[in-house]
């Protein structure tokens, strides 16, 4: 074999062989760029599902402020009424001499029990809402490795590298589940 055929020979296999190579590399980054493709689309998803739980939130909170100022409102106009009712009758019972001295002790003792159970509802409306809001506000769900809960705008700390020795499967991040 002449000189030249070897060198064309040698100058062939190198060019198939940086051919490939070159084929190969593409072949990977274009591994990665669907893989990067894929996880962008991930996070949008997350992201759109955590906005859509904040406005869920946002509207329950709503209502619970709303039931809330219902409930003690409610309870303050019933009040209001039984006392108005309480006192005809005890005015009434009040007028009669025979039946005055005992109908003030009644009176007195109707009073402070109305008057705690009143305030009863009051207390247990106040502490059902705020423990509603706190439930509401308290962050829950995923958690950084460090016990810091992942805020709805960042998924997670996700490497998107991905090179010859990982695949989309291994790629978990930081995160831990409740």
């Amino acid at each position: 074999m002449p000189l030249d055929s070897t060198l064309l020979i040698a100058a062939l296999a190198a060019s198939v062989l940086g051919t490939s190579l070159a084929a190969w590399w593409l072949y990977r980054l274009n591994q990665r760029v669907s893989n990067i493709g894929a996880q962008i689309t991930r996070t949008a998803a997350v992201r759109s599902e955590a906005w859509r739980m904040k406005l869920n939130n946002d509207r329950l909170a709503e209502w619970q402020e709303v039931t809330e100022a219902s409930i003690d409102g409610g309870s303050r106009a019933v009040r209001a009424v039984h006392k108005s009712i309480a006192d005809l009758s005890f005015d009434i019972l009040e007028s009669i001499p025979t039946t005055r001295d005992t109908t003030r002790l009644v009176r007195g003792i109707h009073d402070f029990a109305a008057d705690n159970a009143y305030a009863a509802v009051s207390v247990v409306n106040r502490l059902a809402g705020e423990r509603s809001r706190r439930a509401l506000y308290t962050p829950k769900g995923p958690k950084h490795a460090d016990g810091r809960v992942v805020d709805a705008g960042v998924v997670a700390d996700v490497s998107l590298d991905v090179g010859p020795d990982t695949d989309s499967n291994s790629r978990t991040g930081n995160v831990q589940r409740d």
